[in-house]
């Protein structure tokens, strides 16, 4: 499992993060599919500001998205890092997220 998301914010609540190269080079170098899985609501569950906010237990969902196979990408597009993405923020705003 790879978190290809380049950082955590530190402003509340937070926002998807441009997802960063390697985890896509490296699935497309070695031809293997990418399973794109949308974790929902963790971070109302972790958020820990030091103040009002603080980590706590719950429960989060999950949305497992169509596998997307590799064999026919080239590491030289962002093709794939960006398809991904794009995934993520539809199953997000499906979801009614408060994160977009």
């Amino acid at each position: 499992m790879i978190f290809p998301e380049g950082g955590i914010p530190d402003h509340y609540p937070p926002k998807l993060q441009a997802f960063k190269n390697g985890a896509f080079k490296l699935a497309i170098e070695t031809n293997v599919p990418v399973l794109p899985v949308v974790i929902h609501d963790t971070w109302k569950l972790f958020w820990d500001d030091g103040k009002i906010y603080g980590t706590r237990p719950g429960v989060c969902h999950l949305t497992l998205l169509q596998p997307i196979e590799t064999d026919k990408l080239s590491t030289k597009s962002d093709e794939l890092r960006e398809s991904v993405f794009q995934a993520f923020q539809q199953s997000w705003k499906s979801k009614r997220s408060n994160i977009y």
